[in-house]
């Protein structure tokens, strides 16, 4: 209908009001046509009138749930969609919906119901059978997504949405060549849908093609501005670029931070110090078998046993065996993935958390916005996200003095807080095993490894890695990462090989195995080669846990310095390149050596278990000096500004 359409039907569902029998459904029509004219406001006024008029009519109910769910929130529209269905059972839109809002407020067995019933009522539409592969995705279930997903395409081939979501299952399935073919596919159908193009580039950044992933997510944010995950995702693909700058970074975030979060009003923030115990809050969808997961919890752990009372905030309603271990410490633990931001806020202010952290950033499944309210009277960034948020109400980040050095703060909207030795607390998985002898010496010949994730390692790296394997005769390159398993992905990786001239019958290529499994290639290697300009965190403490040397290569950036970090506390700074052409001597000296080779691979464990990065209560040490300081002024009222921790003597 055309927009003076719109404007003559109004005039006349208006002049209609004055009869009597016709007034309910008018109202209903009108609340249609302000929807229709995108004034969300004025449609649910008059659709809130025609329930007033006529109580019984079951399509204003789920006409307005259906029309206005992502404006009233997910529980008003679930409390519509139950009123529709008490007065038209029959209708499958209603039991779809209502499905969907069941699995948004983690209730899956729910959700599962009425989608069912949504089949059962009308197997020929389409909609219901995408939200049960959604469900099916979310939950681990790929054949089930599959199937559901296929079947929708079938009764829907026009629907571009179908072939976007089979797209995004193919990345979990670390697929990303096939998860481009199905993006492009949606593409031909909805060339401006801001949600394929952000999957499209997803797709390339999980192969390591970060600039052509920028340009699409940018293609993204252009076309669907509102669409907060295409810009998430972008702020955090500028951390793999090779032209990253920290300026650069800053300024992006903030810019969408203020967009994004600049309007939600802060809650009343407290300023008297507690007389109890400080009451820590951490906020992430990693307490899970994950890096942020490993990362954090010795220190928690740490906190808790000096008497600290830990408030664990879980955005994510997936759990696995390691979530026990964060449940068995908190002091409360508070599931938080079904809620609103607004309302995550006031559980944490209703806590009395005195200091919040957010683990995730820009992540995935972050919950900034629940900090923009500030529900706490100081909040830090650390560990999820190697970057600046650019959000005012973040007031530090936590790093230590390699991670962000004296002079680049400027990089960063939020204060600094410089631990003396390490920004993390590391520990070994049970599972790893012990050191082996050198490979070098059984194999006669070296073997140089990547464990790092892909979309880590540019085509440019791997220009630089083909250059150490020429200058290292006889040399092989063993490279493990989720998305080689997949044979269309490891001919994109063999082909830069190709072309300069490294024959496949030295290189190896492996994708996901069991975390044990994982341990025990790495301790294969002879020489770790670390990813730039995105370093390895886990994955470096675990390669060198295993007795393998990293050649690592810093930049500005905080995600660039992690390997410098942690050789540097170890005294290995020596195996830290300042270009990518030293990196690539480093390497090839190193590989030279067999008897320096054979030494670190015997000190490497020893060393690590005796330094401040396994030195979990003394993190927790620093750290606990770090918060009184932080508190401190704000209870007294200075301004926020830079901390540095010094050194512990003894």
């Amino acid at each position: 209908m055309l927009r003076q359409d719109w404007a003559a039907a109004w005039t006349i569902f208006l002049g209609l009001l004055r009869h009597e029998a016709l007034a309910a459904e008018c109202l209903h029509q009108l609340a249609l046509i302000a929807h229709h004219q995108s004034d969300p406001g004025r449609a649910k006024l008059f659709f809130m009138a025609a329930i007033t008029a006529a109580p019984n009519q079951g399509h204003f109910y789920g006409n307005f749930a259906i029309l206005l769910n992502g404006v009233i929130g997910d529980d008003a529209a679930a409390h519509l969609c139950l009123r529709a269905l008490r007065l038209d059972s029959q209708d499958a839109n209603y039991a779809n919906l209502q499905g969907v809002l069941s699995g948004r407020r983690g209730d899956r067995i729910m959700a599962l119901h009425w989608l069912k019933r949504s089949v059962a009522l009308a197997p020929e539409i389409d909609g219901a059978y995408n939200n049960l592969g959604m469900d099916a995705m979310t939950y681990g279930d790929a054949a089930g997504a599959a199937r559901n997903f296929r079947r929708s395409i079938l009764l829907n081939p026009l629907a571009h949405g179908h072939f976007t979501n089979s797209a995004n299952l193919r990345l979990r399935a670390n697929q990303p060549v096939h998860a481009e073919i199905w993006c492009r596919a949606a593409l031909v159908r909805a060339p401006g849908d801001g949600l394929t193009l952000n999957s499209l580039g997803v797709a390339l950044q999980e192969r390591g093609h970060i600039v052509p992933a920028a340009l699409w997510m940018e293609r993204a944010v252009r076309v669907a501005p509102s669409y907060s995950y295409a810009a998430m995702n972008l702020i955090f693909a500028r951390l793999y670029h090779p032209a990253t700058r920290l300026a650069e970074n800053r300024a992006y975030a903030e810019h969408w931070a203020r967009r994004q979060f600049g309007e939600l009003a802060s809650l009343s923030p407290r300023q008297q110090l507690p007389a109890r115990p400080m009451r820590l809050g951490f906020v992430s969808a990693d307490f899970r078998e994950h890096a942020v997961g490993h990362l954090c919890l010795p220190a928690i752990e740490s906190l808790a046993r000096m008497g600290y009372e830990v408030f664990l905030y879980s955005a994510k309603a997936r759990e696995d065996g390691f979530t026990r271990k964060f449940q068995e410490v908190a002091a409360a633990w508070r599931p938080i993935a079904g809620m609103d931001d607004r309302s995550a806020a006031q559980l944490i202010e209703q806590d009395r958390i005195d200091i919040l952290f957010d683990l995730g950033g820009y992540s995935a499944d972050n919950r900034l916005a629940v900090f923009a309210y500030r529900p706490a009277p100081v909040q830090i960034s650390w560990l999820g996200y190697p970057g600046t948020t650019g959000l005012s109400a973040l007031d530090y980040i936590l790093a230590d003095n390699w991670q962000i050095p004296e002079g680049s703060e400027e990089g960063y909207s939020e204060k600094v807080i410089r631990l003396p030795h390490s920004y993390v607390a590391y520990r070994a998985q049970a599972s790893v095993p012990e050191v082996s002898e050198l490979p070098a010496r059984k194999n006669g010949f070296i073997t140089f490894g990547s464990f790092n994730a892909l979309k880590k390692i540019s085509p440019a790296l791997l220009r630089h890695w083909a250059i150490i394997l020429q200058r290292t005769p006889n040399s092989r390159l063993l490279l493990k990462s989720p998305p080689l398993g997949d044979p269309d992905t490891g001919r994109e990786v063999l082909f830069h090989f190709d072309a300069a001239g490294i024959e496949r019958s030295r290189l190896t290529l492996l994708g996901v195995t069991s975390p044990a499994e994982h341990q025990r290639i790495m301790g294969e290697v002879d020489i770790a080669l670390d990813s730039a300009p995105y370093a390895g965190g886990l994955t470096t403490l675990d390669t060198l846990w295993m007795g393998v040397p990293v050649v690592a290569c810093a930049g500005e950036t905080f995600c660039s310095r992690h390997s410098l970090g942690y050789l540097s506390t170890l005294g290995l700074r020596r195996l830290v390149a300042r270009d990518m052409e030293e990196y690539v001597s480093i390497a090839v000296a190193l590989a030279a050596d067999y008897d320096e080779l054979a030494q670190l691979r015997n000190g490497l464990r020893p060393l690590m278990s005796t330094s401040p990065l396994c030195d979990a209560d003394g993190f927790a040490k620093d750290l606990a000096t770090a918060l009184n300081i932080v508190w401190e002024r704000r209870v007294s009222g200075q301004r926020v500004d830079h901390v540095r921790v010094e050194r512990r003597r003894g």
